[in-house]
């Protein structure tokens, strides 16, 4: 009786000493990268990373190499991407393409185990420089060309745009190329989300300057004037500032750019000859931003 107590012991501490080791990595993760550079802390594996087999353990995080860019000669390697690839829980410092990383475990007594982990990213990169800015006097509408909406989103699939507030634009879900026409001074900034869910707000960068009918703003006072209204052929532009380096588009009623010329010199013109008739809408954008325009009318 006590030699079989004996071998059971012996055989349950055997199974127990040399029970096979495995790893966890954890679950696939897509982590959000922000402009300003914040981001969600990510970790992976698991918890724990490793169990069975014999404490303690040693973990080694690897991925297949890669290239900075294609072609590069520099190469990236996981240690590029990982606070310290010999933790049980590395944290992702960087993520540059969807990446596989692969995790080894060896215990006490040489076992090993393995698993593996997909990470992605959606980075968020804003190349903003200055809001855009347009004048329109009360009741007028104005195409918005151009927003002040510039970042690219890399890793993250489609994305959407939502304009805050809504107030007075036609369509608040697309990052240019819609009509506004607030009754009072706004100021816009829009919300970008990826089908991963990552978002991202670029803060203040659209700027709707009402002005009450009857008070032109100073640069159709003393810098721009547009003739003759209505034309059956060239128009005129008139800038009393020879240092004013404007850029002129001429746009059709949908909003359409149809021309597009710059604007550095204090007299230049444009024709309309080849056009047909109906309204245009001429928008001239100055060396600050500031976006004005005109309704003008070829007969």
């Amino acid at each position: 009786m006590k030699n079989t107590f004996f071998l059971i012991s012996l055989l349950l501490l055997t199974t127990l000493v040399y029970s096979q080791v495995s790893a966890d990595a954890g679950p696939d993760r897509h982590i959000c990268y922000l402009p300003e550079g914040e981001e969600e802390f990510s970790f992976l594996g698991g918890n724990p990373t490793a169990f069975g087999g014999t404490a303690p353990y040693i973990y080694c995080w690897h991925c297949d190499p890669i290239p900075l860019w294609e072609g590069s000669p520099y190469i990236l390697y996981a240690h590029d991407f990982l606070d310290d690839t010999t933790f049980a829980n590395p944290q992702v410092i960087d993520i540059v393409q969807p990446t596989l990383f692969y995790l080894t475990v060896i215990d006490a007594i040489g076992n090993t185990a393995t698993d593996s982990v997909w990470v992605s990213a959606s980075k968020f990169s804003n190349m903003l420089i200055d809001p855009a800015c347009y004048h329109i006097a009360r009741g007028d509408s104005v195409f918005v060309s151009h927003s002040g909406v510039d970042i690219t989103i890399s890793g993250g699939g489609n994305v959407s745009y939502l304009w805050q507030p809504t107030y007075g634009l036609n369509n608040p879900t697309i990052a240019n190329g819609f009509w506004a026409n607030p009754e009072m001074t706004t100021t816009y900034s829009c919300i970008l989300t990826d089908s991963m869910g990552c978002t991202s707000t670029s803060e203040d960068c659209l700027h709707i300057i009402v002005e009450d009918v009857g008070v032109k703003s100073n640069i159709k006072d003393s810098a721009l004037s547009i003739y003759p209204n209505p034309t059956d052929n060239e128009l005129h532009i008139e800038l009393s500032n020879s240092d004013f380096n404007g850029t002129l588009n001429l746009m059709d009623g949908s909003g359409k750019i149809i021309f597009q010329k710059s604007l550095q010199q204090s007299h230049d013109k444009i024709s309309l000859y080849d056009l047909s008739n109906g309204i245009y809408i001429v928008q001239v954008k100055d060396k600050n931003g500031n976006i004005h325009q005109q309704k003008v009318m070829k007969r």
